[in-house]
């Protein structure tokens, strides 16, 4: 798989780069000469995730659900698999690979597309072996080519990501789905020289308005994901373009950098992400409306009590808007889980027993598509002590 033009008119366009780093030739379980003395390197090996990862953000900028406020005019997407996982797209489709120099060329002509007109949007996304020194770096699929120079089959993701400033494309989206562990090799040598996919320049212009740059962890931590499926991070990105992300404006959903960078470790956790494992937003400017969603994105609304022992004894109803109210099928100790439409809600419990109060439209927010809202549903039960 490789580019895929969907617009070629005159005009803005977005403009995707999506990379997924699986296979690793010189890495542990490799197919190529191994590199000596990965210890020091974290004892790096194949991965299936980043395929499929790249696979589901490419699936997901495609949605028919989703009108681009800015065209969608290329996705690229470059993808090297691990050994036991050789044809992840599933119709042994030829693939691109990720080797440094294939990397180096996509992203130069993806440069030079977004660079045409400043109000294109320039995507970026990569998933891959990661590790921390000064920079975070990433590896690409022929990292110890070169037993002498290994970090030459890298790049230096900060760098790139500084360069990127300068170019015209005005909003700047950019995605780095890779671990960030300070391994031995960069405690000998932190700044161990892997070259950036562009230099950044010392007098370059800022052309960036609206940037939105999120890494898929903090400094010295790991980006899970498990095994032959998205990771966590990329599952979370798809949700958020699938609704998790949006807010309504002028009557309608939108889908914007500004939801994209408030919700991501929300949609991490709903993704089944461990907590220990934290997005990190940086850079943030303005927000801006990357799409239009043709119908209200998906939400759910959990209703329950508090104190617990109250949710099998209530009554529980919901409504919203001018619809019917909605009252639960039967008692249960458990919470009831309903899907709606985001917004407002109205909730009640009754208590026909009265062993507690009954507490009558409650109102609650509904936020798209994530875990669901048990704080909003929570309906506090007072003892009725008369």
């Amino acid at each position: 798989m490789a580019l895929t033009a969907f617009d070629d008119g005159p005009g803005p366009h977005t403009h995707a780069l999506l990379i997924g780093i699986g296979g690793y030739e010189h890495l542990k379980d490799g197919t190529g000469k191994p590199l000596p003395n990965l210890r020091k390197f974290g004892n790096p090996g194949q991965l299936t995730s980043p395929p499929r990862s790249a696979l589901a953000v490419a699936a997901a900028l495609k949605s028919p659900n989703l009108d681009w406020v800015v065209r969608l005019g290329t996705i690229d997407l470059l993808i090297s698999p691990a050994p036991s996982e050789p044809d992840p797209v599933g119709d042994h489709a030829p693939l691109e690979q990720t080797t440094r120099r294939a990397i180096q060329t996509a992203f130069d002509t993806w440069w030079d597309r977004c660079n045409a007109n400043t109000d294109n949007v320039a995507l970026f996304y990569v998933a891959g072996h990661g590790v921390e020194g000064l920079n975070q770096i990433v590896l690409a699929s022929d990292f110890g080519q070169s037993e002498g120079q290994p970090w030459m089959h890298a790049f230096d993701v900060d760098a790139t990501r500084a360069a990127l400033k300068a170019n015209r494309a005005h909003t700047q989206v950019f995605f780095v789905d890779a671990c960030r562990p300070v391994t031995l090799s960069n405690v000998k040598a932190p700044n161990p020289g892997a070259p950036p996919l562009r230099e950044p320049g010392l007098r370059q212009p800022d052309n960036c308005v609206h940037d939105l740059t999120v890494r898929a962890t903090a400094r010295s931590r790991t980006a899970e994901g498990p095994v032959g499926q998205p990771s966590y991070f990329a599952s979370a990105l798809v949700v958020g373009l699938g609704g998790g992300a949006a807010e309504k404006r002028d009557g309608e959903w939108w889908v914007t950098t500004g939801r994209l960078s408030e919700r991501f470790n929300l949609l991490m956790e709903c993704a089944g992400v461990n907590t220990n494992q934290r997005a990190e937003t940086t850079g943030f400017t303005s927000t801006f409306r990357l799409a239009r969603l043709r119908a209200a994105p998906p939400a759910q609304l959990e209703l329950a009590c508090r104190p617990d022992q109250a949710t099998p004894l209530a009554d529980l109803f919901w409504r919203q808007g001018t619809a019917p109210e909605q009252r639960r099928p039967q008692p249960s100790p458990e919470a009831w889980t309903v899907d709606v439409e985001p917004g407002l809600c109205w909730v009640s419990a009754t208590f026909s027993g009265r062993e507690y109060l009954d507490c009558l439209n409650q109102d609650v927010v509904v936020e798209p598509r994530g875990p669901p809202q048990r704080g909003g549903g929570e309906i506090i039960a007072s003892e009725n002590k008369t």
